[in-house]
């Protein structure tokens, strides 16, 4: 029963869900964090201390079959928390940050070949990584929660692969990067 399983996802306390429930309309968000055990990791790696990430991913696939109930919601948004807990883009989203992508270049577009999200963190990790920004809340969500465009646009729902599934295809983040060395 699907109600159960979500029921289960909300009484989970621990990060590393199994399932990521992503509801349109005015449904759920979803909070994910880089955890910094992993950044501290390869902070401390000496191969990695003198690479320029040239693009970082969030990889947010679909879990397959329980997808095929529902069309797959077409878009997935990300935002930050600022340390009053107010919505924020993230930097590769912000017009006024010197790394800003553009409209439309962030990603997070479902991609029915793939049956994942994409979605472009490159100059929000780097900071995370660097410490210019602290993670006070990361947050996956079918509308733009900054301008609150887009609202109601999403019907439907997307049940995503967590960090705790035991398939092989789970949510992950995908470095590019240079070894400038």
């Amino acid at each position: 029963d699907v109600g159960t399983d979500v029921q289960a996802a909300l009484d989970q306390s621990g990060p590393n869900n199994d399932k990521i429930y992503l509801k349109g309309l005015a449904g759920t968000k979803v909070q994910v964090t880089f955890p910094e055990a992993e950044l501290d990791k390869i902070r401390k790696n000496a191969e990695l201390k003198n690479i320029a990430i040239n693009r970082a991913e969030l990889i947010v696939p679909a879990d397959e079959p329980a997808q095929s109930t529902f069309v797959p919601l077409p878009v997935v948004r990300i935002y930050r928390w600022d340390i009053a807990e107010q919505p924020q883009y993230i930097p590769d989203e912000t017009q006024t940050d010197p790394r800003y992508l553009g409209a439309g270049f962030i990603g997070g577009v479902y991609s029915n070949t793939t049956k994942n999200a994409a979605i472009n963190v490159t100059g929000y990790f780097h900071d995370i990584l660097y410490g210019k920004t602290v993670q006070y809340g990361t947050f996956l969500t079918t509308f733009d929660f900054v301008t609150g465009n887009g609202r109601l646009s999403f019907p439907g729902r997307t049940i995503f692969n967590g960090g705790g599934s035991s398939s092989s295809n789970k949510i992950r983040l995908k470095i590019f990067y240079t070894d400038l060395k």
